[in-house]
């Protein structure tokens, strides 16, 4: 009978919820800094290859509990927040910054074709080293298919940082960290079109543009204390756009589809049609 309750009890602690309660010190540090299979299709809600269950902590465990109450081993952003409803203004330290990797920017935040590129794409070789941003706490070290292996760190000014398509990972979840330190080699996993580091600012799960922070030039911060509101994520409204292509004589699903980047099963969902599907010149087909 104490048999059968101990498998019952484990069972439950192995299908318990991905989302942590702030209620208890940290009971287990199992560690994934090398995952062996990839993750699924894109780059922030797939949570399947961590082999560790999220655990439940102490407001005084982990940083910035205060302001997330969530901690995740497991998603980027779990927090769900929409922040172009943010009415007030964040100030965050930026003091003891140190820049992840010297190189020359490949492609920065904003649109990339069809798609908006959360971060800024820093040029390395494989195998050099990549320091954390700022002193704080690793949340997630696993691979996924578009990062390839990568690191999210909470830090304790209230920011998190993305570290991606890396060919190493050299910290454990839930590992403190310091600003400067080792957390992974240099690499071109994942979607990746050659060496370089993926890095991300993030507030409430919300990516920040580097540059509004770090003059890349030089590898350092352009001010010791950021003024974080509303306007930091109007980008997010020129998102959430949709947009159409008007067809012209010649066009095809095809056509449409290189021209802005987006497979054609997803211009086929977006505009309710089939593969199959003849245009009539003057049509409106959403790409986005």
């Amino acid at each position: 009978m104490n048999l059968k309750l101990l498998i019952i009890s484990l069972c439950f602690v192995f299908y318990c919820s991905q989302t942590i309660v702030f209620s208890q010190e940290i009971t287990d540090t199992t560690t994934n800094n090398e995952p062996e299979v990839a993750l699924g299709e894109d780059d922030l809600a797939d949570s399947t290859l961590n082999t560790s269950v999220d655990m439940t902590f102490s407001e005084n465990a982990v940083p910035a509990a205060g302001i997330y109450r969530i901690w995740s081993n497991t998603l980027i952003d779990p927090y769900n927040v929409d922040i172009t409803k943010k009415t007030d203004t964040s100030i965050i330290n930026l003091k003891g910054y140190i820049h992840p990797i010297a190189g020359r920017i490949n492609s920065d935040f904003g649109w990339r074709r069809w798609r908006w590129h959360y971060g800024t794409d820093i040029k390395l070789q494989i195998g050099d080293t990549v320091r954390c941003t700022f002193d704080g706490m690793v949340r997630i070290a696993k691979r996924s298919r578009s990062f390839g292996y990568y690191v999210v760190v909470r830090h304790f000014n209230g920011l998190e940082t993305v570290y991606g398509h890396l060919s190493k990972i050299k910290v454990n979840i839930n590992q403190p960290i310091k600003a400067g330190e080792l957390l992974g080699l240099g690499g071109s996993t994942g979607h990746s079109t050659g060496p370089h580091l993926h890095y991300e600012i993030r507030y409430l799960g919300n990516p920040i543009n580097p540059n509004d922070i770090v003059d890349f030039n030089c590898n350092r911060l352009k001010t010791d204390t950021l003024y974080l509101c509303q306007k930091q994520f109007t980008y997010v409204d020129e998102i959430r756009r949709v947009r159409y292509h008007m067809v012209r004589t010649g066009d095809t699903l095809y056509k449409i589809s290189r021209r802005y980047g987006v497979p054609i099963t997803q211009l086929c969902k977006l505009n309710n049609i089939r593969k199959t599907k003849l245009l009539r010149i003057g049509q409106r087909i959403r790409y986005t």
